[in-house]
């Protein structure tokens, strides 16, 4: 559980406890309280001195949660020279360098950008320089395109990007395309579109909800596995919503009555949403059973004591 501070003052002769205590001041600059003896396991340098740079902190902690609250607060240090971080294995140190330009990129281009552990998620959506799995397409859909001349196909979509997404492109900005699938009279093929740009994918798939209510919509080209997920989960919500349960679908995940049921958990148990209608049902009617027995309870108790002295004699007179 290391974290890595980068800007603090550096002396050829520092040791150990000075570096701490620096460590400390910063740390109560930042609104983190911590007991330095249990907190803080080791503080070290990295790397020999030089008089041009600070040489960067490693600090090994003690508790995960320290770590958080530490992470947790690194906002309060922007705009001074001074950066914590988690101490990350240099594998991922390479990656989230290669990663931060293309994060940089994407920001001043207008993006929502954030770097998470070596992902890099762009728009909500995850970033990948290359796909290395054939199969995975990452090619946005056009589906309800009229079919007509194959060559129209890409100045009808340059048209709708332009003036119905409000998005500058050209002729330039897209590499291919085409239509897929088998030809049909009742409705037309969807048209895949193969952008040279990745932020232009991610902006028209983010803007595609402009669509909304036209014939027309923008779609992810999924994979098969992709596309089973997406039906086991649709399917699923569907089943828990006529039980007139509470569901959801967020991030890959089902979630019924605020539980939540990840696509393996729905393979592994189908029947997990009847499973989960059936025990509130019973917990239902037990609460409904325990509800009566208690009004009976109630009502007995306030019943007058001449009542309550009339209904034994009459039930001493039948029993006689």
């Amino acid at each position: 559980m290391n974290i890595i501070i980068k800007g603090i003052e550096d002396e050829e002769q520092e040791n150990e406890k000075e570096t701490k205590d620096k460590i400390c001041i910063i740390l109560q600059e930042m609104g983190v309280k911590i007991a330095v003896k249990e907190d803080i396991d080791e503080v070290r340098r990295m790397g020999k001195y030089n008089i041009e740079r600070k040489r960067p902190i490693i600090v090994k902690l003690n508790r995960k949660s320290t770590r958080t609250m530490i992470l947790q607060k690194t906002r309060s240090l922007k705009g001074t020279n001074i950066w914590i971080d988690e101490d990350y294995p240099k594998e991922v140190q390479e990656e989230r360098r290669k990663l931060i330009i293309k994060m940089k990129e994407a920001r001043n281009k207008g993006h929502k950008a954030q770097l998470r552990y070596n992902k890099l998620i762009i728009n909500d959506e995850l970033y990948r320089e290359k796909d290395t799995d054939q199969n995975q397409k990452s090619f946005p859909l056009l589906y309800g395109l009229k079919e007509e001349d194959p060559q129209q196909d890409i100045v009808k979509l340059i048209d709708i990007v332009k003036n119905q997404l409000n998005l500058n492109c050209n002729f330039n900005d897209f590499r291919d395309t085409r239509r897929i699938g088998t030809i049909t009279s009742t409705k037309p093929r969807p048209l895949i579109i193969e952008c040279v740009s990745y932020y232009l994918k991610a902006e028209i798939l983010g803007k595609s909800k402009i669509l909304k209510g036209s014939k027309l919509f923008f779609a992810y080209d999924l994979t098969q596995t992709d596309y089973q997920r997406k039906k086991i989960l649709g399917q699923n919500l569907k089943l828990a919503k006529s039980y007139n349960l509470k569901a959801n679908i967020e991030k890959n995940s089902l979630y019924v009555e605020d539980k939540e049921y990840k696509y393996e958990d729905l393979i592994k148990i189908p029947n997990a949403i009847e499973t989960l209608t059936n025990n509130k049902r019973n917990t239902t009617s037990e609460e409904n059973q325990s509800s009566q027995s208690e009004t009976k309870k109630l009502k007995e108790n306030s019943e007058p004591e001449v009542t309550k002295r009339v209904t034994r004699n009459q039930k001493n007179s039948t029993s006689n």
